[in-house]
Order: C-alpha cells, then structure tokens, then sequence
C-alpha cells in the first residue's frame, strides 16, 4: 500500500493491439505514440516490445504452393519433396530445383545430380536438409559448399546455390480521383504494394510491370490514373517487363521506389 515514502503518480498496463490494414507492417520501436481517442486518465501510449507482423492474403499460387509442399514435404527422393523440405525452414523464401538424370553433363550439372537454389536460410540447415532428403546416390551441385557430417560420422560435401537478386527501381506518377478521398498515407502505401507484390515472384519469374496496376487500384482509394515504369539501374525506366532469368530473383527495396502525385 502507498505511505509517505512510497508515491504513486503514475500506473502502466502492457495492452494487445491489432493492425487494422493487412500485410507484412512492423512499425518502429517506440513509434505508436499517437492517442487517437482521449480516455480521462489516459496519457501516454508507446510501443516498447516488437510485434508479430501479420501477412497479404494468401493468392490461389501460394495456396497451391502450400498445398504441394504438405504433400509432398514428407517423400524422400523426389524434386518436390526437396523443394518442399527447404521451403519449411525459417527464413528461406524462394527455392528452385534443377535435376540432370542423363549420363551427361547437362547446363553444367553433372550427370544423375541435381543444384538447389535457395533464396534466404542458414547454409548448414539448408545443407543438412539437401543431405537428409536428397536420394542416395545423387549428387549436389552449386557455388556453396558446406560440409556435413552425416550419422555414421563421414564428412559429406552438399553444394548448393543462392539466386543472383536483380535489383528492380520502380517509378510511379498518379492522379487523384475527385469522387473519392485519396489518404494521406497513400504515396507510402503504394510503395509497400508494389514491395510486396516483386516480392511475391518465385525464381525466374519475369516482372510483368502492368500486374503491379491491379492491387495497387484495390487497395488504395482515390486514384483514377497510374502512369508506371520499371527499370533494373535506376537510370533507364521502360513500360517493358523486365525478364528474368534462369536462377535469377526479382528483389524490390523501398528505397527504389518512387511514388509522384500529379497535381
């Protein structure tokens, strides 16, 4: 109980908030310092611990994605099984498998062999996975080369790749439709869009810069007119797709996206 020595002047309680927008947003420690509502004795709000951030809706690709990798993710010896076993670890995002079955050595794969190329991930778990899940027999080819030692203690070599990241730079101009309120968060919403939406391209996967219109119409209000281009140096921006290629992952920042409001 309080006495002369013991003053209380003012009492903290840990709350659970929720996002009210979906997707990936982590806001800065200390940064919800905003009262939007005042409550009498209410003060003071900040965000001290940091959260768990939410995600997109899942897309019908991804939903097939997950599907195939539960399916799969318990056969041994099968391309899907591999591709599906990495998928599960934490942090890797992208994942792509070639295979040769010749006798030859095929796109510099040697032969009866496969290379793993794995975007995101520790090495060693990537590598300790391809050793647990690949079929024996069948070698491992790739720039990285991490050893292993198995369960009867013999140091095995697993080789694996990592995807060469194209940087995309991606300049939008819009225009405000006047039947509609345009936020005023909008500029900063639009370049999270066009992040996630890069980011959702598998290895391989061109950027089909039109594809970027869609979601940003739906989830921003206030917009009658996009003009978009894309480039891969920041330099020269093109109304072209960007083609990617073989081991090749589209990577968008959001320091290389620059969002204009036409007036």
């Amino acid at each position: 109980m309080p006495n002369e020595s013991f003053v209380v002047t003012q009492v903290g309680s840990p709350i659970r908030f929720d996002c009210e927008e979906y997707g990936e947003i982590e806001p800065l420690l200390n940064s919800v310092t905003y009262i939007n509502t005042n409550y009498d004795g209410w003060f003071s709000v900040s965000n001290e611990s940091k959260t768990y951030v939410g995600r997109d809706y899942e897309t019908a690709s991804e939903v097939r994605q997950r599907y195939a990798s539960a399916v799969f993710k318990n056969s041994v010896g099968m391309v899907e099984s591999i591709k599906a076993a990495l998928m599960e670890l934490q942090d890797v995002t992208s994942v792509t498998i070639y295979e040769n079955r010749t006798d030859e050595t095929v796109d510099g794969l040697k032969p009866h062999s496969f290379q793993a190329i794995v975007f995101g991930g520790d090495e060693e778990t990537i590598a300790r996975t391809i050793l647990n899940v690949a079929p024996l027999g069948i070698d491992t080819n790739g720039e990285i080369d991490v050893e292993i030692v198995d369960d009867n203690n013999v140091t095995e070599h697993i080789y694996f790749s990592r995807p060469q990241e194209v940087p995309i730079y991606v300049k939008a101009s819009i225009k405000e439709y006047d039947e509609e309120v345009l936020p005023g968060d909008a500029i900063e919403k639009i370049r999270n869009i066009i992040v996630a939406q890069i980011s959702k391209l598998s290895m391989g996967n061109d950027v089909i810069y039109q594809r970027l219109l869609g979601p940003i119409y739906s989830g921003v209000d206030g917009i009658s007119y996009i003009e978009l281009s894309v480039s891969k140096d920041g330099q020269t921006y093109k109304q072209e797709n960007i083609p990617i290629g073989r081991g090749e992952l589209a990577v968008a920042k959001l320091a290389n996206i620059n969002v204009a409001l036409e007036l």
